[in-house]
């Protein structure tokens, strides 16, 4: 993905970026409580994945929020043009690996796509996102 620059000197945010720069391994969580019921039914009516669904409207939101989509990389701010996300996916043994997935698409067309590449991680699986980590949302649900 590209990115850019980002002159932190007319930002508001300039102290906070400053004391993150500080931390060996700085990162933010989000964790929301969110009314998916319609969702639910959409998803059963159609029957489509709804960790996908969910996954695809958290990721495009959160590519929405320019600051989301901003790393720091040694002493800049650099910001994406988008973020692609990156889950974990269950297997059989109990073990898991990543996937990657790029939201930046329609969600008919994302929807299949993001089935194959699943079935894909899960023939060949790897704890390699093969992406530019920063470039990431990492992307996690209780239950699996």
């Amino acid at each position: 993905m590209n990115w850019r620059t980002v002159d932190m000197s007319r930002e508001s945010r300039r102290d906070q970026f400053a004391y993150f720069q500080t931390l060996s391994n700085p990162y933010v969580g989000v964790t929301v409580q969110v009314d998916v019921t319609e969702l639910a039914v959409w998803c059963r009516e159609r029957g489509t994945s709804f960790f996908l669904a969910v996954l695809y409207a958290a990721v495009r939101a959160a590519n929405g929020v320019p600051e989301l989509r901003r790393r720091i990389r040694g002493d800049q701010v650099v910001e994406y043009d988008r973020c692609p996300s990156s889950h974990t996916v269950a297997l059989p043994d109990g073990t898991y690996c990543y996937c990657t997935l790029d939201c930046a698409q329609p969600l008919g067309a994302f929807l299949p796509a993001a089935q194959t590449e699943v079935a894909r991680v899960k023939a060949a699986p790897s704890l390699d996102d093969g992406a530019d980590p920063d470039e990431l949302f990492f992307v996690s649900s209780l239950p699996w």
